[in-house]
């Protein structure tokens, strides 16, 4: 992907909270926001803001504690087949990401902003270092976590199937930065609904 590319994951209660300067005045104060917002003005070429609700009946396991290399992968699916796809993907892709040795998947739903019948796919490592070291080799040979990653499994191998629900695949490979973000507890308060 674009080596300028940063991705921005923030849990909401409430879509009121997609209101930017809102979120900057609340942690930066007025003058902070109206200063962060200007270098915005100066920095960014483009934002695009995706409202994506979470999807924990279609994944697995547990996402690490620690934050590090994960993989991003953006399904769009064919128009009427988005029960196929979600079967498929309880099934089979679990299965298959399960026997190479992967922790956790988590899904998320596209709500708006993406495209109609789009998905988002996060498989989340610690570092580089153990994505390589708990996936096994195989005949094929997958030598580096990258060449893994971008390999036929999980749903690239089943957007290649013959009469697949997948119509396109996209996988960027993210990297945790610690510095820039701020992990906050849930709020006891929030209903299951609003979490989604």
């Amino acid at each position: 992907g674009n080596a300028f590319y940063r991705s921005i994951l923030v849990p909401l209660n409430d879509l009121t909270e997609l209101d930017e300067t809102a979120v900057f005045t609340r942690a930066l104060g007025e003058e902070g926001a109206r200063d962060l917002l200007a270098r915005h003005r100066e920095l960014v070429t483009s934002i695009q803001t995706t409202i994506v609700r979470a999807r924990e009946d279609l994944g697995f396991g547990t996402p690490p504690d620690v934050s590090g290399v994960g993989v991003l992968t953006t399904v769009t699916v064919d128009s009427g087949r988005t029960q196929e796809f979600e079967a498929r993907l309880r099934t089979s892709v679990a299965r298959e990401l399960q026997w190479n040795n992967v922790a956790s998947l988590s899904v998320g739903q596209v709500l708006y902003g993406g495209q109609a019948n789009q998905y988002f796919t996060l498989l989340e490592f610690r570092d580089r270092g153990e994505s390589q070291a708990t996936i096994p080799r195989t005949d094929m040979g997958h030598p580096t976590a990258l060449e893994w990653a971008l390999g036929p499994v999980g749903v690239a191998a089943l957007a290649d199937e013959p009469n697949s629900p997948v119509t396109s695949v996209e996988r960027v490979i993210l990297q945790y930065d610690k510095e820039l973000s701020s992990r906050q507890p849930p709020d006891p308060t929030m209903s299951s609904s609003d979490e989604e």
